[in-house]
């Protein structure tokens, strides 16, 4: 989990429409920011998020901070899916 999370969470930088505003230049984008917070941690392969906006934001992120091959950015319901995926094929065998 990152650092800061809850009462001491941090955006993605999408937030409130600002998604289509374009970022000060010379300032780090806040997606960047967390992507590169997200790198810190020790063996990290998924960075989750459950949020269409994130998903956005921090795919890009990952690509501009260098951090494309460290790891990947799912949604949520995407790793609900992968482990729903075996048990859906044993229903078919049965049926």
């Amino acid at each position: 989990e990152l650092d800061r999370t809850r009462e001491n969470s941090f955006c993605c930088g999408a937030g409130g429409g600002r998604i289509w505003l374009a970022d000060p230049p010379g300032q780090e984008k806040p997606s960047e920011n967390r992507v590169r917070e997200a790198a810190r941690i020790e063996n990290l392969d998924v960075l989750v998020v459950n949020c269409p906006k994130c998903m956005t934001m921090f795919e890009d992120a990952v690509k501009t901070t260098g951090h494309a091959n460290d790891f990947k950015v799912k949604e949520l319901i995407e790793l609900v899916a992968e482990a729903m995926e075996p048990a859906s094929r044993e229903t078919e065998k049965e049926d």
